[in-house]
């Protein structure tokens, strides 16, 4: 790619870029953040998942939260092959988010997951188990929500297919909710 051509892509990234930070919709924002708000009101535990590239944004997310918001926020390790066997040495794929909540998570706690392709199988089978247990469930996903959102109780959708472009998205989402807990706490 030459010079223009570079130029040309950054500008269609860039405007691609701004068009979806205008198109999320702040009212579902809003509902995840009312979420997190009524954890911390009733001291409840947070648990943020993602896999891969997702894995390092949720674990962004964490600090986000963390960070002087007065949350109880807690990771959940990605699929390792320990977490994926059960008690009795039997591999259950994309179940590793699920044996770590087990021994983790109680009546009102949250999970959180993030994921760019939106149909992580360890995501929905975390929230699926989450909801059995009376656990709320947010999902910050790109693409189209997919099987992730189905199983969610509150969805925020990235406005784009692209990974690196929902990777950026995720991140300003994630970054939106986690700086108005911590101001928000700071005011308070």
């Amino acid at each position: 790619m030459d010079r223009k051509g570079a130029l040309n892509y950054l500008s269609l990234y860039r405007t691609e870029l701004l068009t979806a930070i205008q198109s999320i919709e702040l009212d579902r924002v809003n509902r995840a953040i009312d979420v997190f708000v009524e954890a911390r009101a009733h001291n409840h535990s947070i648990f943020v998942c993602g896999n891969g590239a997702a894995g390092s944004m949720a674990a962004e997310f964490l600090c986000d939260l963390a960070k002087g918001a007065k949350l109880r926020v807690l990771p959940l390790v990605d699929e390792s092959p320990d977490w994926r066997t059960d008690p009795h040495g039997v591999t259950r794929e994309g179940e590793g988010f699920v044996q770590q909540l087990k021994n983790l998570a109680g009546v009102g706690d949250v999970v959180v997951g993030v994921s760019s392709s939106s149909n992580a199988s360890s995501l929905v089978r975390a929230f699926e188990y989450a909801s059995r247990i009376g656990c709320r469930t947010i999902a910050i996903t790109g693409s189209t929500g997919g099987k992730v959102e189905a199983a969610a109780d509150a969805h925020i959708l990235v406005p784009t297919s692209h990974p690196g472009s929902a990777a950026d998205y995720l991140i300003i989402i994630c970054h939106m909710i986690g700086y108005y807990l911590l101001n928000s706490e700071r005011a308070a």
